[in-house]
């Protein structure tokens, strides 16, 4: 797909620092006299490397145009700070290492990410372990996953996760950022490693 972008105005576009063109490979004169480069398609740059299950992985802030809507569902991940909730995976990582937390310590941390912009009261929260488990639980069994959860997050000053309002609810104290993550690199070059193994031995 061939992907054409006025010069005039492509310099001008709040996403520029977001994209990475190739090299255009054509330049030509269109009927008003303006230059016109003919770029290959955009992927979008990642914004760095993380690590993420004792691999170094891209982190994109928006998905490539090439992904499926499956492949966008299952690379989805939320971003705050020194923290990635991979949702797929239910699983939280702090600086690349995975924290063990139970089920109901994951859904509780991904309900308030989810929800980061509102006050979530106690009895949403309640609710939630109810689907979940389909049990009832008490506000003081709350409050003891909520600091359990708080303990293994880590509670820095500055750095608070998990805010409480007193008789109110609890609010997810960092910005929450929807990141992507390449998940198939590594997998793809396993793949093509095992392709030319296997070659090599017939």
């Amino acid at each position: 797909m061939i992907k054409t972008q006025n010069v005039d105005t492509y310099y001008d576009s709040p996403q520029t620092d977001l994209i990475e063109y190739q090299t255009h490979t054509l330049v030509s004169q269109n009927v008003n006299g303006k230059r016109e480069y003919f770029f290959a398609q955009p992927i979008p740059k990642p914004l760095h490397h993380i690590t993420f299950g004792n691999q170094s992985r891209k982190l994109y802030d928006r998905p490539p145009r090439s992904w499926s809507e499956e492949q966008k569902r299952r690379n989805r991940v939320i971003q705050t700070g020194d923290l990635i909730v991979d949702e797929a995976g239910r699983q939280v990582y702090k600086n690349g290492v995975c924290i063990k937390l139970t089920p109901t310590q994951y859904h509780l941390v991904q309900y308030l990410c989810n929800n980061s912009t509102i006050l979530c009261s106690r009895e949403s929260l309640k609710n939630l372990t109810w689907k979940r488990t389909h049990r009832h639980i008490q506000d003081n069994t709350l409050t003891k996953h909520i600091n359990r959860t708080r303990e293994l997050l880590g509670q820095e000053k500055g750095c608070e996760y998990i805010l409480t309002s007193n008789g109110m609810g609890y609010r997810w104290g960092m910005p929450v950022f929807e990141r992507y993550i390449q998940r198939d690199l590594d997998l793809s070059a396993s793949t093509s490693y095992e392709s030319s193994t296997n070659e090599r031995k017939h």
